[in-house]
């Protein structure tokens, strides 16, 4: 027997002598025995609940902790591969617009030229909100890095006709005009084995189609 909190007689500011016998009886039952079995049954049941709860709250942390501190570091390697791959694409593309300058000096200064003409173009396009949503910083990225390789097809044709000082007739203009198609196949096959669709696919269509209309 325990005390409730709706136990009437607990509740009233006079008792009758049979209503004080009745607590009296009550509270004689709350012995020292009764109290330890009430709290082995009871409270013990539920302290231990409490513990195993925070004990289990206590894991769940650790293993988030463990698994935000794993995230941030596959987020740095990541970036990190990132950085690298960046800058391969970047000697790449680099060491060919050297090829490039060392067929034809006026070639060479034309790409670092036409590289940041296309910057320049394609900052001032992003204002414009037809173009916002297109032009994003990687895409931006992409068309400037690809732009000095847009001649270069010019490394397959011949010097008689890549550094002839003169007018070209028109067999020799059919030949030079194959450099944006040469361009194409040279991009393709070159950045087949760098792992940027995105970049690959720009820089195969500059060289492809720069001369467009």
């Amino acid at each position: 027997v325990v005390f409730r909190l709706g136990d009437r007689n607990l509740l009233k500011a006079i008792l009758t002598e049979e209503e004080q016998m009745d607590i009296s009886k009550r509270i004689e039952l709350a012995s020292w025995e009764r109290m330890g079995v009430l709290a082995y049954h009871y409270m013990l049941p539920r302290l231990i609940c409490v513990g195993l709860v925070n004990i289990l709250t206590f894991c769940i942390a650790v293993r988030n902790d463990k698994m935000l501190k794993s995230m941030i570091e596959l987020s740095d390697e990541a970036a990190r591969e990132m950085e690298k791959r960046n800058l391969m694409q970047s000697r790449v593309i680099e060491d060919l617009a050297a090829v490039i300058e060392t067929r034809d000096s006026e070639t060479g200064g034309h790409i670092i030229r036409t590289k940041k003409y296309v910057n320049m173009i394609l900052n001032q396009m992003q204002n414009d909100p037809k173009y916002k949503d297109i032009l994003d910083g990687d895409y931006i990225m992409n068309i400037t890095n690809s732009a000095p390789l847009h001649d270069v097809g010019k490394i397959a044709i011949t010097d008689r006709i890549l550094l002839k000082p003169g007018r070209l007739d028109k067999d020799e203009f059919e030949e030079m005009k194959k450099h944006s198609s040469k361009g194409g196949e040279m991009i393709k096959n070159i950045f087949s084995n760098l792992d940027d669709e995105n970049l690959s696919k720009i820089s195969y269509d500059i060289a492809l189609s720069h001369h467009e209309r």
